[in-house]
């Protein structure tokens, strides 16, 4: 008899310890899952989305001009780029824009346009975008930029960028009208009236 007693002894005691040894599993196999997880997502977050990169870019490029940061303004843009300034007359290489915009930024003069509302279109390379974006302005208010960037060796780099003023349809006729006759004003003074 004390045989079998010594026998069911030893079963009470691992049943009572089975349970911590059931839990002692499940806890490692769970910090497995979670290690497993964790290192594909952090795999897979090795590099961000393109239009991730892009909003950085435009984010350095419009900080770098409001604190008329000269050179990091100009790494924004490709060796090849194009800006076209809100004046019909306005359109430069990289090299004839940094031309332009050296004394102002020398004089620490620089320029503060806050972006909104952007949208960001890859192509289907991945490696091109064109983007556009509302801007807003002290002096000139909500104003417009669009543009193309491309992917090089040292990363994404402005191609194109255009920044325009937003006129509401509501006075785009009036705006015409100012615009026609300072463009007659500056050709010798012919007048010229709104069509209606």
């Amino acid at each position: 008899m004390s045989r079998v007693r010594a026998h069911r002894v030893r079963i009470e005691i691992d049943r009572q310890s089975f349970p911590e040894k059931r839990t002692d599993c499940a806890r490692r196999a769970c910090a497995w899952v979670l290690l497993t997880v964790a290192l594909f997502v952090l795999n897979g977050c090795t590099s961000s989305p393109p239009q991730d990169d892009i909003n950085v870019l435009l984010d350095d490029f419009h900080l770098a001009a409001s604190e008329a940061d000269f050179e990091r303004y100009f790494e924004c843009l490709d060796e090849r780029a194009v800006f076209i300034g809100t004046d019909a007359t306005e359109r430069w290489t990289r090299d004839e824009f940094r031309a332009f915009c050296a004394p102002y930024f020398e004089r620490g003069q620089g320029w503060t346009y806050v972006p909104r509302d952007r949208t960001i279109v890859m192509a289907p390379d991945g490696r091109h975008a064109t983007f556009d974006e509302l801007l807003d302005n002290a002096k000139y208010g909500e104003c417009r930029g669009v543009g193309a960037a491309r992917r090089t060796a040292e990363g994404w780099k402005i191609t194109l960028y255009g920044l325009s003023f937003a006129v509401p349809n509501d006075v785009a006729l009036d705006v015409i009208d100012v615009i026609k006759r300072a463009a007659a004003a500056d050709d010798g003074g012919n007048d010229v009236s709104r069509d209606e």
